[in-house]
């Protein structure tokens, strides 16, 4: 099955210019970019049907919809390989991970530019907020973050069922990353959840 990968970050944006250009099933998050891909609930869908076999080929309109973070790509990208799933960048020229059963060296070359340009574009839209923060709070504007909007330690690990079976079944932290399609870092935060 094809399938079309649709991010935008917040409720409020539109999804229609991505959507116009869809192919097969659309698996939408409204969510940061900075939120690992496996962690989305779409994004975590998608890997586990790649994972199944159920989708084998996925277009995404740019690379920055994957992520925002070099390492959180790479490991994305790593489970397409992993599954032989295709994968398309559409705004690049419709540029394929596989050529001919191969991984594409040129595919290879921009994606590694590309998500290196989506990082930094992230770490500067960090920095201009971080200083209109503090403009804000100069002004007497700024109040932070509401109490209690940090996710509890029940609810990460209940969004991380699989990773939890996965350990506890004895399975080492990389094959488990490997496996579930997730960063070895959320996995060492639900281990580290699970013997606090």
């Amino acid at each position: 099955m094809q399938a079309t990968y649709i991010r935008v970050s917040t409720a409020g944006q539109n999804t229609i210019t991505q959507e116009n250009k869809a192919i097969g099933e659309q698996y939408t998050d409204k969510i940061q970019g900075i939120t690992p891909f496996a962690e989305r609930p779409q994004g975590g869908r998608l890997l586990g049907d790649i994972a199944t076999g159920k989708v084998k080929h996925v277009f995404v309109n740019r690379i920055d919809r994957l992520g925002r973070n070099a390492d959180d790509i790479s490991d994305t990208i790593r489970v397409f390989k992993q599954y032989k799933c295709q994968l398309t960048i559409t705004s690049m020229g419709n540029i394929n991970l596989f050529e001919n059963g191969k991984e594409n060296f040129i595919f290879k070359m921009m994606v590694a530019m590309y998500a290196q340009i989506a990082e930094q574009q992230r770490e500067e839209i960090k920095e201009k907020t971080a200083e209109g923060i503090k403009e804000a709070k100069k002004r007497g504007v700024y109040t932070g973050r509401k109490e209690g909007t940090t996710e509890s330690k029940e609810k990460f690990l209940a969004k991380h069922k699989k990773v939890i079976t996965c350990l506890e079944s004895g399975m080492s932290l990389q094959k488990t990353a490997d496996t579930l399609g997730v960063s070895k870092t959320t996995v060492v935060k639900v281990k580290k959840l699970l013997n606090s």
